[in-house]
């Protein structure tokens, strides 16, 4: 059934319904988040935040790492192989994932107490790690969700993720909680993804982990060097705050997590839609390339323009965003976020660019590229955090998103697959991008007034210069059933 819905003419307008409904989801999960990100920073406070987040920082680098790149294998083996196969590998992914998740965690806790953390960061790293432990059982039993296209089940489980966390929040902070027990939030989140996904795919994958030495080894002896550009690849992300929280004040380690928190829940978005085109990019790198080219030229067009528009969007919305997020104790984080806005727009170009070199198997231009990355993002947060304090470390993180998106495309670009990118759409973007931010800049417009006329603006001059794909216009329900 996989296969026969990934080969089908109609898989192209599914997985762009389904990619739209996947954002559509994110996007209510940030407005969750919106209700609950003030609830959480205005109760914990600038330091108290700082400590929450340093810790939560923490724990995702761990997830990075015993993650690995495991799930896009899950759904590359997958979307090849059959039935059998695919549960299987399931299987035997979760056992590992979970052995890696373990290790991981006992690490983080071990660091915290190195680094002298408090006794709550301390235990909320244990906590955290728990809720990790139940997420990876919960992402890998989804994978047979997404490779059969039945994205509307990933959207409800995730946003329904995204309510049990909400929903948790507040009863801690009605219940006027300290900071330790916020920390295992994830825990009831993430249990209750699990119970869902494990009642809806039912009888579509293996429920026990299996912990089978040999078989892992199979399983991820060709992807090592992608596995280790996966781990890099969060730890470079983070590692900013990681390192701030060392060279600087507690204070300016806040100001920069409430900006930061900001941008990593946007930075969410593209990989959850180019993790929906992703099977059908696998099954036209084996089997299809002038298919592969056209999906990636079309992918980075979408991403190019939707990054910007929502880097403009942040950097015009700035003082609105963290007014309304955290308060003006957090007053200092609006240069913070206006210099990380522009980060937005690189995670968008390096996640299409990212996946379409998973397809075609470059794992090692992969890891030379987040190499770079974390070499990068270290360098320039310990030569600018030390007296820039926030505004450094956010400059580090947009150098850093840069940097590997340009290793990717020059990767891509030189590759033997021969991807070509058509940009004859980037003129009409860029006076877009710059009619957009100059327009609500001269008027001196509020900050949401400003974000709003901006984005009308963006859309207006893009439509009138035909720069928008018309497969887009072509997969809406309404305008009947188009081409693949």
């Amino acid at each position: 059934m996989t296969h026969e819905v990934l080969d089908s003419p109609g898989a192209g307008r599914k997985v762009i319904r389904g990619g739209g409904l996947r954002a559509g989801g994110y996007l209510v999960s940030i407005a969750l988040s919106i209700v609950a990100a003030p609830l959480l920073i205005r109760h914990l406070g600038v330091a108290d935040y700082g400590r929450y987040l340093t810790v939560i920082s923490l724990i995702t680098i761990v997830a990075g790492v015993s993650e690995a790149g495991l799930n896009a294998l899950g759904l590359r083996e997958h979307a090849l192989g059959d039935a059998e196969r695919g549960r299987a590998a399931l299987r035997h992914l979760v056992g590992l994932r979970l052995t890696m998740t373990v290790a991981g965690v006992v690490l983080a806790v071990g660091f915290a107490l190195a680094a002298d953390y408090t006794t709550a960061q301390v235990v909320g790293a244990g906590l955290a790690g728990l809720g990790l432990a139940l997420v990876v059982v919960q992402e890998t039993y989804a994978i047979p969700l997404q490779t059969s296209l039945r994205l509307g089940w990933v959207t409800a489980i995730e946003v329904l993720k995204q309510v049990g966390t909400v929903s948790a929040i507040a009863a801690l902070v009605l219940a006027d909680a300290g900071l330790e027990p916020f920390f295992a939030v994830s825990i009831f989140a993430n249990g209750l993804a699990l119970a869902v996904t494990a009642v809806v795919t039912r009888g579509q994958g293996g429920r026990a982990p299996a912990f089978d030495r040999a078989s892992w080894w199979s399983l991820v002896r060709d992807t090592i060097p992608f596995a280790v550009a996966t781990a890099l690849g969060i730890i470079y992300f983070r590692i900013t705050i990681v390192l701030l929280s060392l060279v600087s004040t507690e204070d300016q380690v806040g100001y920069f997590s409430a900006a930061f928190r900001i941008v990593e829940v946007l930075s969410g978005m593209p990989w959850l839609v180019v993790t929906a085109v992703f099977p059908i990019l696998v099954r036209a790198a084996r089997d299809d390339p002038a298919r592969l080219r056209h999906a990636v030229g079309r992918l980075t067009h979408v991403a190019a323009l939707t990054g910007a528009g929502l880097a403009i969007g942040l950097l015009l919305g700035a003082p609105f965003a963290i007014a309304v997020i955290a308060g003006e104790d957090f007053n200092p984080s609006i240069a913070v976020l206006r210099i990380q806005a522009a980060a937005v727009l690189g995670t968008f170009l390096l996640a299409t660019w990212g996946y379409s070199l998973l397809s075609v198997r470059r794992y090692r231009a992969l890891l030379a590229g987040n190499v770079v990355a974390l070499v990068a993002a270290a360098a320039v947060t310990l030569a600018l955090a030390p007296s820039m304090g926030a505004r450094g470390a956010a400059v580090a993180t947009v150098v850093a998103e840069f940097t590997l998106a340009c290793c990717y495309l020059a990767a891509l670009l030189g590759g033997p697959e021969d991807v070509r990118l058509d940009v004859r759409w980037l003129p009409a973007a860029l006076l877009a991008a710059a009619a957009a931010i100059a327009v609500p800049l001269v008027l001196g417009l509020p900050a949401l007034l400003a974000a709003l006329l901006g984005g009308v603006i963006y859309l207006a001059v893009l439509w009138v210069g035909r720069a928008i794909p018309p497969e887009l216009f072509e997969a809406l329900p309404f305008r009947g059933r188009g081409t693949a």
